[in-house]
């Protein structure tokens, strides 16, 4: 079976970097010698590799290997809440309408709170209200 391009890019790094070997490396080299994209790809990555080898190494400052090991193994707080914080944000959330809702009709009284009411709604809401004002009411 032939090597198509997406096939033969995934192994242009190891090829630049002289690691592959056996038949994988034969198949590739069949590809790049009837594929110029690929080639000219692969001349490029070749460059890349001597200008990186040819770079000296850089000493990473004292220290950073185990404050990087430290951050690495440092407990991770999770993405999403935890159930029961959810749940408790939850209640807080609706409590919070509730008492918002509440403190609204005690704040603007019930002709405010129907006053976008249908005028039947409105007038049998008023009678509702009326009698739990008398003493013993209920509704």
């Amino acid at each position: 079976m032939e090597m198509n391009c997406k096939e033969a890019r995934r192994l242009l790094v190891a090829q630049a970097d002289a690691e592959l070997r056996g038949e994988q490396a034969a198949e590739l080299a069949r590809h790049l010698a009837g594929c110029a994209a690929c080639r000219a790809e692969f001349e490029a990555l070749k460059q890349d590799a001597v200008l990186l080898r040819s770079e000296p190494a850089v000493e990473a400052p004292e220290g950073i290997s185990r404050a990087a090991l430290e951050r690495i193994r440092r407990p991770r707080r999770p993405l999403f809440l935890p159930v029961w914080q959810a749940a408790a944000a939850a209640v807080v959330v609706a409590a919070g309408l509730w008492f918002g809702i509440v403190l609204g009709n005690v704040l603007t009284g019930p002709e405010f709170a129907f006053r976008n009411c249908p005028p039947a709604v409105r007038a049998e809401m008023q009678k509702l209200m009326a009698g739990l004002d008398r003493p013993g009411g209920e509704m």
